[in-house]
């Protein structure tokens, strides 16, 4: 399903002097995944070009971003036949089925590359920054909203209408940015911390691991002993 966008007159808040817009309202479009299975034309896995596909444990839900390495890849007879399932740098990706809300953004625009059923693209428009976007849905009231969504008792499942009616916060560009400028800061402020406590603690284990065998007796030392 692939929902096109169009402009409409921004809603404004009494109480703030921030717009209020829907995500359907800021996105040049906002489209789900390819399906796999049955008689879908990735399943059919013929054909001379390559195409990878995201899946939701592709989405590194710490840094907000597709993993660099997509192990699943299919075949089709023409790039055309998934176009419609084709990601482009700065789309947005949103689990909508499963356990967990992920999101993350992709940046990679090496190989052909389409999502899988289990995700939703949203390809920001002019109006907002991308990692913006990000940004919101993985804030306390993107989760909230995404949240919100949820249809299933024991996993979510949300679809392209849903994410498209959420609304979202719309600020100038520039006040956008500064938002972003101190969550990618305080973001690698983490990173390093996180590097450097893994890095102290396998130090304290390599440490701990000579200790323990360092100090075992020897074999031969009691025997020594025996007339």
């Amino acid at each position: 399903m692939v929902l096109r966008m169009e402009k409409r007159k921004a809603k404004t808040s009494n109480a703030l002097p921030i717009q209020t817009l829907t995500i359907g309202e800021v996105a040049l479009e906002i489209f789900n995944g390819l399906s796999l299975s049955g008689r879908s034309i990735g399943a059919k896995d013929e054909g001379e070009v390559v195409i990878r596909v995201i899946f939701i444990s592709d989405l590194d839900a710490q840094s907000g971003r597709v993993n660099a390495d997509i192990p699943k890849i299919i075949r089709v007879a023409s790039r055309s036949k998934v176009s419609r399932y084709l990601v482009q740098p700065n789309d947005v990706l949103i689990s909508c089925r499963g356990t967990t809300n992920k999101v993350a953004l992709f940046t990679d625009p090496a190989e052909p590359t389409a999502i899988s059923a289990n995700l939703i693209a949203v390809r920001p428009g002019a109006r907002v920054l991308p990692l913006y976007l990000l940004a919101f849905f993985k804030s306390l009231q993107g989760q909230a909203e995404l949240k919100a969504l949820e249809r299933g008792i024991a996993q979510q499942s949300f679809t392209v209408s849903d994410i498209a009616s959420i609304q979202l916060p719309v600020p100038p560009l520039q006040v956008q940015q500064k938002i972003v400028d101190l969550i990618e800061a305080a973001n690698e402020v983490y990173q390093l911390a996180h590097a450097a406590a893994q890095q102290r603690r396998d130090i304290a284990l390599t440490v701990a691991s000579k200790m323990m065998f360092s100090s075992q007796p020897k074999e031969d030392d009691d025997a020594s002993t025996l007339p």
